[in-house]
């Protein structure tokens, strides 16, 4: 019992003193709570660190076809469907005259037909930020004819956010003549002057100015001249918005006027020329608030040889002009435009144009690039002492008389 008992003495006594030493390597209640708040801010840092390391879901491995893989990037940074762009134009027209067929010496035809008047198609291609091409595909019903013609093809060098400057060359329509109208046909001065070729261009666009030089070997060819890159040509235009409206003004130059489309394919003999005829255009255009009007005149600037083209006994020096005024107003919510004009040429009856020619017109837009416009054209011939030939043809004399014409377009552009 004594030895039990001090057992239980010297037991009690070895508890307290490893109680009293392990009290003293506990933490306090305060220092516990801070060590908790501590590990929590630990657990939430480790818990962010691993959101923004590690994806929400497991990554999913697919197979790439065709129809998903990326296009192609070249090294202007541009994908391919960012480089080419399409647009274009379709017109179809019905038409109805009595215009003699073009030749106002020959008794009256009364005619009618449907026609696609105009198809084209414009590539336009961005090679990159310096160079960009362009190709047009070009349709114009004329009788049998259902060709499609390359109309343009060219590359330009030139970068408009770096210099004013820029260099075309290949197949264009000469910057000689505006040819703007507000009617649904071409203005008389376009068959005078239009001329498409393969030049050389040199030109410069800014805020208001805008102009160029070009150089080209047409098909006009002087009497036992090789041929060479002779034919040249430039031209100057203001441009700019005002409060009032947009003024345009602008002149044009070149070399050889006898190039002219509507020229070659005259019975004039282009490649046998005495001599080159300088042309001149000058045009204006003037936009305020819903008003239009419009002005140009196109001339060859010296005579042509009498063999060439003959008018009155001596060599004709053809020219025309072309005027119109314009109105646009909101019907029912479609945009309307009304226009009358007044054309006349001069010296040019043996190139099968009308002296004088009135006309209206009237466009609306049905649905957005959509078109629909009427045109009536009346044309009185040259005077009846007036005489012209080409190329010491038939001599074709005036007869004073008139013919009608009217036209219906239906017209789209995308």
């Amino acid at each position: 019992m004594k030895k039990t008992s001090g057992t239980m003495f010297v037991s009690c006594m070895v508890l307290s003193v490893a109680t009293t030493a392990l009290a003293d390597e506990l933490p306090s209640r305060e220092e516990m709570w801070k060590l908790l708040q501590q590990q929590q801010r630990e657990m939430i840092a480790l818990k962010k660190q691993l959101e923004t390391t590690t994806p929400s879901q497991p990554p999913q491995v697919t197979q790439s076809t065709p129809e998903t893989q990326p296009e192609k990037i070249n090294r202007s940074g541009l994908k391919w469907s960012d480089r080419i762009s399409f647009s274009g134009t379709v017109e179809v027209e019905a038409n109805w005259n009595n215009n003699h067929d073009g030749d106002l010496s020959t008794p009256k035809q009364n005619t009618s037909d449907v026609t696609v008047a105009t198809a084209e198609l414009v590539t336009d291609v961005k090679i990159n930020p310096w160079v960009s091409g362009q190709v047009v595909l070009l349709h114009e019903e004329d009788g049998p004819d259902k060709e499609v013609d390359l109309d343009q093809a060219t590359i330009t060098i030139g970068n408009a956010e770096v210099t004013p400057f820029f260099f075309t060359g290949g197949l264009m329509t000469l910057p000689f003549g505006s040819y703007d109208t507000l009617m649904v046909t071409d203005p008389l001065g376009l068959d005078l002057g239009e001329t498409q070729e393969s030049a050389l261009q040199l030109g410069f666009n800014t805020s208001y100015y805008s102009g160029s030089f070009y150089l080209f070997n047409g098909e006009a060819e002087k009497i036992a001249k090789n041929s060479h890159l002779i034919g040249y040509g430039g031209n100057l235009a203001y441009n700019r918005e005002y409060n009032f409206g947009t003024v345009h003004l602008g002149t044009d130059l070149i070399s050889a006027i006898e190039d002219s489309d509507g020229l070659t394919d005259s019975d004039l003999d282009e490649t046998t020329m005495f001599k080159h005829i300088p042309g001149l255009s000058l045009h204006a255009r003037l936009d305020v608030a819903s008003w239009t009007g419009l002005a140009e005149y196109v001339t060859a600037l010296k005579k042509m040889d009498t063999s060439e083209i003959l008018w009155n006994a001596d060599g004709a020096r053809p020219w025309a002009v072309n005027t119109e005024l314009g109105y646009t107003w909101d019907i029912m919510g479609y945009a309307t435009t009304a226009a009358a004009g007044y054309q006349q040429t001069g010296e040019a009856g043996g190139l099968m144009m009308p002296q004088h020619r009135l006309r209206g017109g009237l466009k609306i837009t049905l649905f957005e690039n959509t078109d629909i416009a009427l045109e009536w054209n009346h044309d009185k011939d040259y005077k009846t002492g007036d005489s012209s030939s080409v190329e010491g043809g038939a001599v074709r004399t005036g007869t004073g008389t008139t013919s009608d014409s009217a036209t219906m377009q239906l017209a789209v552009g995308f």
